[in-house]
């Protein structure tokens, strides 16, 4: 049962930076929503686009999905299909639950890796947006943080499950 409570504790903590993480996303997403007003605006009354707002609306679409990730963990938001699933006893349940968890867990933070990977090599050679000239490398840095909560996350689910204290 230790593992329960370290896990339980370890949500707890999570659940602010994943709410602040979340709350981050949701006002970018805020501001996406301004800057494509305003291209929509620019380029159908004015005739004066938004310069960069494609490659503005890429970039912080990945800060919103990423930030957004942890707290849709964490709060139970992902969608299931459990049809087969409720058949199954607990402890079926709780095993393959637990299979999930790990295979999930190694998904988030090989894209985590990977991620931290693709973001140096960009800064290295020096990668930036095509037409605003912008560093890519930042973002996808932000993109990586956001797995790294995510497979903190996923990993107290785990230890929740195989500790039995969650269905």
């Amino acid at each position: 049962m230790q593992e329960g409570k370290i896990a339980g504790f370890t949500e707890r903590v999570l659940s602010p930076v994943t709410k602040l993480f979340s709350k981050i996303g949701s006002g970018i997403l805020v501001v996406m929503v301004l800057i494509t007003v305003a291209d929509v605006i620019g380029r159908k009354f004015l005739n004066l686009p938004v310069k960069g707002s494609y490659e503005l609306g890429e970039m912080l679409l990945v800060i919103v999905v990423f930030f957004n990730l942890p707290n849709t963990e964490i709060r139970d938001g992902n969608v299931s299909i459990d049809i087969l699933f409720i058949r199954f006893g607990q402890r079926t349940q709780r095993i393959v639950q637990s299979l999930m968890y790990i295979l999930f867990l190694v998904i988030s933070i090989l894209l985590a890796w990977q991620l931290f990977v693709l973001a140096s090599d960009e800064w290295s050679e020096g990668f930036t947006t095509t037409v605003l000239k912008i560093p890519t490398s930042p973002v996808i840095f932000l993109a990586a943080l956001g797995c790294v909560l995510l497979s903190f996350v996923v990993l107290a689910r785990l230890l929740l499950i195989m500790c039995g204290d969650r269905k």
